[in-house]
């Protein structure tokens, strides 16, 4: 059996996603980590590549998806990122003696 290039994506995507799920279930990173969920994004990215070349449609809608998931994940992790330095920078400009909640 020979291997082309376009097989080694489909392989590296499978392991993307594969390692995000295995850190996830091992407890070495949470569901909101960027890191699993750029992990979700290359692989899902490069499985669609490996897909397209098959002509597998199925696979190509199912990855599509995944890659969606993906970007609201990443999007939801910025948007947490940025209010978490919002209000860290609001409690550090106040006085000492304003108490916050």
């Amino acid at each position: 059996m020979h291997l082309h290039f376009i097989d080694y994506v489909g392989i590296l995507g499978a392991f993307f996603i594969l390692l995000g799920f295995y850190r996830i279930n091992i407890g070495k990173w949470r569901n909101t980590s960027i890191w699993y969920e750029l992990d979700n994004l290359v692989g899902a990215a490069l499985m669609i590549c490996y897909a397209l070349s098959k002509q597998a449609y199925v696979s190509i809608v199912v990855n599509c998806v995944w890659v969606l998931v993906a970007f609201v994940g990443i999007s939801s992790y910025a948007e947490r990122h940025v209010l978490h330095h919002r209000q860290k920078k609001a409690t550090k400009s106040k006085p000492a003696y304003i108490k916050t909640r």
